[in-house]
């Protein structure tokens, strides 16, 4: 299931790729930032006609096979040195800033990596939201009957 973190993603570089990036133009190069094995954002990017070449970015080295991924990066997004100034067109993580703990560091590497007029888009996730209530009563009911 897709969550509407994950559509809002989709939607806004959907939308700035489109605007910005004909087909028959360069190739915009994005970083999917915290990237882990997932990789349903840049699928259904290829899948509303998108084209483009996906960096990705993660603490763990998890190498992906497509035909849009281009290199991986072995970095924190606190210190993202392997990766060039203004290297990207887009940059987007999903769940990611709230596992941080300098969110001046990662908005400082985040603009240093992003090209002029380049856009970084995020989702963290809603406490209030219904399933993250739910997890943490089943958490605590575990923990009452342990």
């Amino acid at each position: 299931m897709q969550t509407p973190a994950e559509k809002y993603i989709i939607e806004t570089l959907k939308s700035y790729l489109c605007e910005h990036y004909k087909k028959d133009s360069e190739l915009p190069i994005i970083l999917n930032i915290g990237a882990g094995r997932n990789v349903v954002i840049e699928n259904q990017l290829v899948n509303s006609g998108c084209t483009f070449v996906c960096d990705r970015a993660d603490i763990d080295n998890f190498q992906i096979s497509n035909d849009y991924m281009g290199n991986c990066h072995l970095c924190s997004v606190e210190s993202m040195h392997p990766i060039k100034s203004r290297e990207y067109n887009a940059a987007f993580s999903n769940y990611l800033l709230e596992h941080v703990r300098d969110l001046n560091k990662v908005a400082s590497e985040i603009y240093r990596i992003l090209k002029n007029r380049g856009i970084y888009v995020t989702s963290v996730p809603n406490p209030t939201a219904p399933e993250f209530i739910l997890a943490k009563t089943d958490t605590a009911m575990v923990s009452q009957n342990s």
